[in-house]
């Protein structure tokens, strides 16, 4: 993981990591079932075991189209908002967790990617859904107990971002 976060070729999406199944089998590697954005809480626990054999996909053999009517990415709803503040949340528990002190800035870079996401998915929620979803999950004190060292103008930006948007609408309170 050090080094895909090094050379920011980090990718959520697993279908582009190959890995013996026997692999997965014995570390009980599996997707969080019946959760949406899965595939983030997977993909950084598939990436932390120093002793996984891992091929990567360099060539775009998956064309993912997200602009198609009716497309699962483009219909947001409670459920989504709610499983996004929970994938995070598993994240930020397994990196408390789980991961070596010298190895988190790392994690917590690949920690803060998955809570730009968070925050795009509830910007594109309903209103009446976007309490329950920012209850869910305290994402500026999960920013600001991030090491950002790796990417400081993302963290830097969405706090700027998250800034903007208080005014108008969120009432977050920034100075946690």
């Amino acid at each position: 993981l050090q080094e895909v976060v090094r050379k920011e070729t980090y990718d959520i999406v697993p279908f582009l990591y190959f890995v013996k199944k026997d692999y997965l089998l014995t570390h009980n590697m599996q997707f969080a079932e019946g959760y949406f954005y899965e595939d983030q809480l997977y993909t950084m626990q598939l990436l932390s075991h120093p002793d996984a054999s891992i091929v990567k996909l360099r060539f775009p053999y998956y064309y993912y189209r997200m602009d198609r009517p009716g497309s699962t990415t483009n219909h947001m709803t409670l459920k989504k908002g709610l499983d996004a503040a929970y994938i995070c949340n598993q994240m930020y528990q397994y990196v408390q967790t789980a991961i070596p002190l010298e190895s988190k800035p790392y994690y917590d870079t690949i920690l803060l990617i998955s809570l730009y996401q968070y925050y795009r998915v509830y910007l594109r929620m309903k209103p009446r859904d976007r309490k329950a979803v920012r209850e869910a999950l305290d994402l500026f004190a999960l920013l600001k107990s991030l090491n950002t060292d790796f990417y400081p103008h993302l963290s830097q930006q969405l706090l700027a971002f998250l800034n903007h948007r208080q005014l108008a609408e969120l009432k977050w309170d920034t100075k946690r």
